[in-house]
């Protein structure tokens, strides 16, 4: 099987869990219901990249630190610091998704042209 059919497949799998989870959200609202139904896969993988690198980039370079300084004063250093590779380990991943976001965004605006 060759990596972009399985890229694509994988991609398939995450859009159909994500427009799932949108028509759940939706409820009974028959205009969210409609929209997200008319949305494209890209339309749906980047509005959910971009909540996601929001929200996790805020929660991980923002407030996270914050707290495990003050942490660090509360309990064992031993557990902070494995905390704080498990942190520089999000911070990463939130990193990636960025480049991520970017790049849909980019590749879905480049389609509609």
């Amino acid at each position: 099987m060759s990596a972009d059919k399985l890229i694509q497949e994988y991609k398939e799998l995450v859009v159909s869990c994500l427009r799932h989870l949108e028509l759940k959200q939706a409820g009974r609202d028959e205009a969210k219901i409609e929209q997200v139904k008319l949305s494209g896969d890209d339309d749906i993988l980047s509005r959910w990249l971009w909540k996601i690198v929001i929200i996790g980039g805020l929660l991980c370079f923002l407030v996270l630190p914050f707290v495990f300084a003050i942490l660090g004063t509360i309990i064992s250093i031993l557990i902070v610091e494995v905390l704080w590779i498990v942190l520089r380990l999000a911070m990463g991943l939130i990193l990636i998704l960025l480049a991520l976001a970017i790049y849909v965004t980019i590749n879905k605006s480049k389609d509609k042209d």
